[in-house]
């Protein structure tokens, strides 16, 4: 009844996945292609650990931006725009990046390594 409700009122529901934060926080980011591409692949890493399940995609997507901006080094971490944007600050996101961070570097030993190779290769 509700979904026919909804119809009637020519309403069109989505679920939140990662790709709608991913396109907006990266603008927020203003990405060189490199910095895009690693944050596509964090973001694509927490995809397959279970332990970010408790997290919001936003907050996966906003980590993902973060660790690729430390990983490139990129001054400042976590600029006013994407403060703005992503609506996280610095302290929030530090627990689902070092997930993000473990998970990267425990690669080589992984379960799904071929999953990350797989994902490797495609920004390669």
């Amino acid at each position: 009844m509700e979904k026919s409700i909804l119809n009637r009122l020519e309403w069109s529901l989505i679920v939140p996945t990662l790709y709608v934060f991913l396109v907006r926080f990266i603008k927020a980011a203003t990405c060189d292609k490199e910095m895009e591409h690693m944050v596509y692949f964090f973001a694509e890493l927490g995809l397959i650990q279970y332990s970010m399940i408790m997290y919001s995609p936003s907050m996966v997507v906003a980590s993902a931006v973060y660790v690729a901006r430390c990983t490139l080094k990129k001054s400042p971490l976590l600029t006013e725009s994407l403060k703005h944007y992503t609506g996280f600050f610095e302290p929030q996101l530090l627990d689902c990046s070092q997930i993000l961070l473990k998970s990267h570097s425990a690669t080589p030993e992984s379960k799904l390594r071929a999953i990350v190779q797989g994902l490797l290769s495609n920004f390669a």
